[in-house]
């Protein structure tokens, strides 16, 4: 061990005397090539842009004056957001109170939201797929296998969005079809029998033309059974 010490200081020394002896022009040289590699590999490490649609029109989202959530698919899949329900983990200011049915889950942004009592009732928190809006909340509990990103509007929307995005929008964009074929399918399953699927497939059409198409399947068998029917297996 007391070898390899000495060995390694005499290494140093000898090159710490070639460095003293190099021409300062070349010191130069070198440390401006490393300021232009520096500079480089900053460049290549700077985040890439991310373009939103929160007014109805492509705007990167440091130019959006609102106070704008972005959720990306790689921050759904870390959280384990499956479906609509799950938005709040990743979203602090979204609180999403599921019920025994859909329609009556209740929504709310900030703290300010409608109980949907009434698949009929209107809500405060507006829901839209694609610039699309959801007539009723209720459309919008189901899974999330074909999103691009997710945009959390906080706050009054309603002069662009109207009545019903009172206390903000959520807005859902699909992924646009690829230029090659591409699919993904994810199953769940649970041992108080409930099963879920859902599926993805992109390709081209020609060289202009693309599809993309999704679905989605879930079944649960529900907390309650009915003692009351001779049935054995309710």
């Amino acid at each position: 061990m007391r070898r390899f010490k000495g060995s390694t200081s005499v290494g140093a020394f000898v090159v710490s005397a070639l460095a003293l002896a190099a021409p300062a022009g070349a010191r130069a040289q070198d440390a401006a090539g490393l300021d232009q590699g520096d500079t480089a590999a900053d460049a290549g490490a700077m985040p890439a842009e991310i373009v939103v649609t929160a007014q109805k029109r492509s705007e990167r989202l440091q130019d959006v004056p609102l106070s704008l959530q972005v959720i990306e698919p790689a921050q759904l899949d870390a959280a384990g957001v499956r479906q609509f329900a799950d938005l709040g983990k990743v979203s602090p200011s979204l609180v999403i109170r599921p019920a025994e049915h859909p329609q009556n889950a209740q929504i709310t942004l900030r703290g300010i939201g409608t109980f949907a009592f009434s698949i009929g009732v209107e809500p405060s928190v507006a829901i839209q797929i694609d610039d699309a809006p959801l007539a009723f909340q209720a459309r919008a509990f189901t899974d999330l296998p074909d999103v691009e990103r997710v945009e959390v509007l906080r706050g009054p929307q309603s002069t662009l969005y109207g009545k019903n995005a009172s206390a903000g929008l959520i807005n859902f964009v699909t992924k646009d079809p690829t230029s090659t074929f591409t699919g993904t399918i994810n199953a769940i399953g649970t041992t108080d029998e409930e099963y879920g699927v859902n599926f993805s497939i992109a390709g081209p059409i020609s060289d202009t033309l693309g599809y993309r198409v999704s679905g989605s399947y879930s079944y649960f068998d529900g907390n309650i059974r009915n003692l009351v029917r001779a049935c054995p297996q309710k």
